[in-house]
């Protein structure tokens, strides 16, 4: 599998970049794993709409999702180019938000994912496992026949069992935009120090950072301290997984 980052930002862009979102493609399969603000540009470097298979919503935050909606007329502007309908996994929640995403389903088929979830797109599989967010949010474990297993943890802070959902994983693309001095039991996502922590023995892909160049080099200098194969997400960047 190839994971090329579209978005490494969280909450907004920075300067020419996007806020979350990721192409993974193997030999037969694309898929998105969510669509943050700015994915829609920045995937037509690699892809064309029509090789979409399918989109994974880890939660329906804004910095995950808005392009979707951009993304409901762009496929009905080119719904000439695309061969069949794209297969779209979300939440369910918040409702406000799942309404508004499910409101065109002309050209998407759409499933509700739970804890535990099993998706099949293509010959790529994912597992789907309960994060601890202010909204509902799903880890996703993913694998297909032929590549190392990726963890892609979503947006999550500490909760009882969280070492399960590191088990087994070779590469982890992880929520890092909270150094370990700012983190408190209130913090929505995880602190990098603890992140580092868990995946030790796997390769560490800092993602979702804030817009701050300072900032961002004391999280890869945190990360470091307990993983010494940690690196920080690149935008438009591929990795082989």
């Amino acid at each position: 599998m190839e994971l090329t980052v579209l978005g490494r930002s969280g909450r907004y862009a920075e300067m020419d970049g996007a806020t979350s979102s990721y192409l993974l493609k193997n030999k037969d399969t694309a898929l998105l794993l969510d669509m943050g603000s700015g994915a829609i540009s920045h995937f037509q470097h690699f892809i064309e709409i029509g090789e979409i298979d399918g989109i994974v919503f880890t939660h329906l935050h804004a910095d995950h999702m808005a392009d979707f909606l951009t993304f409901n007329y762009m496929t009905a502007y080119l719904k000439d180019k695309i061969t069949k309908p794209i297969e779209v996994y979300l939440p369910a929640t918040p409702n406000a938000v799942f309404d508004i995403m499910v409101s065109n389903s002309t050209l998407f088929n759409f499933h509700i994912i739970e804890n535990g979830s099993h998706i099949k797109i293509g010959s790529i599989e994912i597992s789907c496992m309960r994060t601890n967010h202010p909204v509902e949010c799903y880890a996703l474990k993913i694998k297909d026949n032929e590549s190392k297993t990726l963890l892609y943890t979503g947006d999550t802070t500490m909760f009882d069992g969280i070492e399960r959902m590191f088990d087994g994983a070779d590469v982890v693309l992880g929520d890092a935009c909270v150094l370990e001095k700012d983190w408190t039991h209130n913090s929505p996502h995880i602190s990098v120090a603890n992140l580092a922590k868990l995946t030790q023995g796997a390769k560490l892909i800092l993602s979702h950072l804030p817009d701050n160049a300072k900032e961002i080099d004391e999280i890869l200098a945190e990360a470091l301290q307990y993983n010494k194969n940690s690196v920080l997400a690149e935008v438009l960047k591929t990795y082989n997984i």
